[in-house]
């Protein structure tokens, strides 16, 4: 696969019940490309398994990606993978980082909304902001105190200047979750708001800032619960491969392109990652992923091939 950088895993550290921190560093004489607060990485965790993973440093020219994964023995095996296999002094392959989430470093101030492990790109965005001496306020969610990553990383902010973090544990609220209606029940003049976590968090942020100022509300999801249609058939021609195929009812782009011999980036099969955008030659997208804005799409310059399908009855990508 194209675009694949080796890396040496120099620690891996159990950093709360389930989550297990990884820190990936250049091979000799390399150094890593570079990223900003809010980017993830795809991991190269097997043949066909690659998964994308939220960065939880900042960049140090170069030295080093940190990410943190919680284990789900009811997700799609990459977690649960990287547990078991990945070890210490492991040789990783890994691609470039790509930020779907940008940080507004220059905002008045910033509200950061976490859930779970959700905690990753914003742990990053705060503590650029921190580097920056701005304003933020953060409010994160977890079941339980143990199994909140970073928690003792707050806990010492807060130390330093109190009243900026806000940490909710559901089984010390008898099982209730974090409500959202008082931390954006009004918008404020100046803020940016950023919310990553499970499904159910992500929905009630959207309902609650639907009525705030364009580009002040942003989020970044684990995964899709919108169903993804696969319904009639169409023509790609992939421009670079020289080659024209049918995609079948049920088929995805993605899957296509692979069969044809295409060399594709992709990662969560779900149009939430980006690893599969693919530039737009010809033809109209029918666009079913959650990473393109509202402007993106109605240029139909790109697509997600994971998981949009065609309007035209032929689209011609740069593949």
């Amino acid at each position: 696969m194209t675009d694949q950088i080796s890396t040496r895993l120099h620690v891996v550290d159990d950093i709360a019940d389930g989550v297990r921190l990884y820190d990936f560093r250049p091979m000799p004489g390399a150094t890593l490309p570079a990223f900003s607060p809010g980017s993830h990485i795809d991991v190269v965790l097997g043949p066909e398994l690659v998964r994308s993973y939220s960065l939880c440093n900042l960049d140090e020219s170069g030295g080093r990606y940190v990410i943190a994964i919680r284990r789900q023995d009811d997700g799609k095996g990459g977690s649960v993978t990287a547990h078991r296999t990945l070890q210490v002094g492991d040789e990783v392959r890994i691609r470039p980082p790509r930020n779907n989430f940008q940080l507004i470093e220059n905002a008045e101030h910033s509200v950061f909304i976490a859930g779970g492990i959700g905690i990753t790109p914003i742990f990053a965005m705060i503590q650029r902001l921190e580097k920056l001496k701005r304003s933020w306020e953060l409010h994160y969610s977890s079941p339980t105190r143990r199994r909140a990553a970073f928690l003792a990383e707050f806990e010492a902010l807060e130390e330093k200047e109190g009243g900026r973090v806000h940490f909710h544990s559901d089984d010390e609220h008898g099982g209730s979750i974090m409500d959202l209606r008082p931390i954006l029940g009004t918008y404020r003049a100046g803020s940016h708001y950023y919310c990553c976590g499970p499904s159910g968090m992500i929905e009630t942020f959207e309902s609650l800032t639907g009525g705030f100022p364009a580009g002040s509300a942003h989020l970044e999801r684990f995964s899709s619960d919108v169903p993804l249609s696969t319904a009639g058939s169409f023509e790609v021609e992939f421009r670079r491969l020289g080659k024209s195929v049918r995609v079948h009812e049920g088929e995805t782009i993605l899957q296509a392109a692979i069969n044809a011999g295409a060399d594709v980036a992709f990662s969560c099969e779900e149009g939430v990652c980006g690893s599969c955008e693919t530039a737009v030659i010809e033809g109209i997208p029918d666009h079913q992923d959650l990473v393109l804005s509202k402007h993106e799409r109605e240029a139909n310059r790109k697509m997600m091939i994971c998981c949009s399908r065609s309007k035209t009855p032929k689209l011609v990508l740069d593949l």
